[in-house]
């Protein structure tokens, strides 16, 4: 069995409704660390998922956790596409109370 390299950063907010975001990068060092208060960040280099079973595996045991099993969003992240990622979390993050 492998192992999974990645980076998870919960929700600065406790909330049932915090979903997960799961953003699978191409290389270790492009996972960098940033926070939301109302999105919990699961990143994930993509290139130590040689199991897709351990992947789902880590997804479900923190979607149980943070109770996030119906918001699961999941992203394969091309370098450019980071920041925009990044851009609508702020967008929505600047739209909670």
């Amino acid at each position: 069995m492998g192992k999974l390299s990645y980076y998870f950063t919960p929700a600065a907010m406790i909330s049932n409704f915090a979903p997960l975001i799961v953003i699978l990068h191409d290389k270790q060092e492009e996972i960098t660390m940033f926070e939301y208060k109302m999105w919990n960040i699961l990143q994930v280099d993509s290139s130590t998922v040689q199991d897709e079973t351990l992947l789902k595996e880590l997804i479900d045991d923190i979607a149980d956790e943070y109770e996030t099993q119906e918001h699961i969003y999941m992203y394969k992240e091309e370098k450019k596409d980071l920041e925009s990622i990044k851009k609508v979390l702020d967008r929505l993050e600047k739209m909670m109370p």
